[in-house]
């Protein structure tokens, strides 16, 4: 078994992840590993057109995100988009795909706080 099998990227799609899709390549072309690609949706959406138009949107930048590994000659699994809690999902799915590595954004930029991560990272961390 390889060092990185398996990485679960969480993505959010903030402006601030934008270099999390750089350093996942990096590291799966380093370590020959394939990359998960995961987004996370709150569960609360009521009006199911909003929904149903966030899963569209969510999968498309997450198709997109693949096109980008596959063209870089990465291995990529099918993406994996949930509704709920993103701490618990993360966790549990990389669980479940047997994911050796979870890759997220440290969250929006706090530079004015000693300890910089956000609180979904923050949690992501104690739980895993």
């Amino acid at each position: 078994m390889k060092i990185l099998d398996k990485i679960l990227f969480a993505q959010d799609f903030a402006s601030t992840s934008q270099n999390l899709e750089t350093v996942a390549m990096s590291l799966a072309k380093t370590f020959k590993s394939t990359i998960v690609p995961m987004h996370v949706l709150p569960e609360d959406i009521v009006n199911s057109k909003a929904k149903e138009l966030l899963d569209k949107m969510a999968y498309e930048k997450l198709s997109a995100t693949i096109n980008k590994f596959k063209e870089a000659g990465i291995n990529a699994e099918n993406p994996i988009l949930k509704h709920g809690v993103a701490h618990d999902l993360i966790v549990t799915t990389a669980s479940s795909v047997n994911a050796n590595l979870i890759l997220v954004g440290s969250g929006e930029d706090k530079a004015k706080e000693k300890f910089k991560l956000g609180i979904t990272t923050e949690r992501i961390i104690q739980f895993s």
